[in-house]
């Protein structure tokens, strides 16, 4: 079984440690309630925007340091692939001691749409137009996914992404669910409109930048009951998963309660003001 949180940030490389942790253990929990018979591999999607700490990044660190501390307790086993990582455990457990982390980004399209890439090769330019954006993706070797969000497929947005669930585009694509939605909010139109055009939606955690955050990596995301991943290829394993629409899938996790949705978004607004209020006194 294949455990992968298809939307998952690190803000800072000190985060590492916590993250894979609490991942490890969501992973764990989870595959116990699906099916505890069954070997597990978890797998996280790191992507990345222009302020976070890259894989590429730890890369580097990871080949420039033979027990770098950043990684805390997490030793690096490098695959035979340029965007993905094998994150494995300084301390022996009865239970798998593997996270994997593939690469990926969170792009800002024309239309202020987020869309994320996973697994691409070559970077993705903020600005391009939505339509530009999924090519990119695809000539880039990743597969695009448009998350939902608070807001922000409602009016103008929320048309042009209807729009592109109606058409027939050239590449594939998936939409993207979160565990920010609160249980309260259990129909997403859009969602409805997706499944009766085939499109599949795919959970990730998408923790925000805060230290309570951290332990959402892993618990919202898509199992494959009936997968095997291949260590030295993750990433390739999980692209070719995503895409064989004949591969049972199904996604697990559930969403936060009300309140730690208005807690979480009123830290997040008054984020945004204490920066806003920084700039203008610049």
């Amino acid at each position: 079984m294949i455990l992968f949180d298809t939307h998952v940030h690190l803000y800072r490389l000190q985060y590492l440690n916590r993250l894979l942790h609490n991942a490890h253990t969501n992973f764990k929990t989870t595959a116990k309630a699906l099916d505890s018979s069954k070997p597990y591999h978890g797998v996280l999607c790191l992507t990345q925007t222009a302020k976070c700490p890259s894989l590429t990044q730890l890369m580097d660190i990871a080949n420039k340091a033979a027990s770098p501390e950043d990684f805390g307790d997490w030793q690096v086993d490098m695959t035979k692939e340029k965007v993905s990582l094998a994150m494995r455990a300084s301390v022996e457990t009865a239970d798998p001691d593997m996270v994997f982390l593939i690469g990926g980004q969170q792009i800002v399209s024309r239309e202020k749409l987020e869309i994320l890439a996973i697994a691409n090769q070559v970077l993705i330019s903020d600005s391009l137009s939505l339509q530009e954006t999924l090519l990119a993706i695809d000539e880039s070797g990743g597969i695009p996914i448009i998350p939902w969000g608070i807001g922000k497929w409602f009016g103008r947005r929320g048309k042009i992404v209807k729009k592109l669930i109606k058409m027939e585009p050239k590449v594939r694509f998936f939409l993207g669910d979160n565990s920010a939605r609160p249980k309260c909010w259990p129909y997403v139109h859009l969602f409805h409109v997706a499944r009766k055009k085939e499109i599949e939606i795919l959970n990730g955690s998408d923790p925000l930048n805060f230290n309570s955050e951290l332990i959402k990596p892993g618990s919202f995301g898509v199992a494959f009951p009936d997968a095997h991943l291949d260590p030295q290829r993750p990433a390739e394993k999980i692209k070719q998963l995503l895409l064989d629409r004949q591969q049972f899938k199904r996604n697990y996790g559930t969403p936060q309660p009300f309140r730690s949705f208005a807690s979480s978004q009123l830290k997040l607004n008054l984020m945004r003001w204490r920066r806003e209020t920084r700039s203008r006194h610049i």
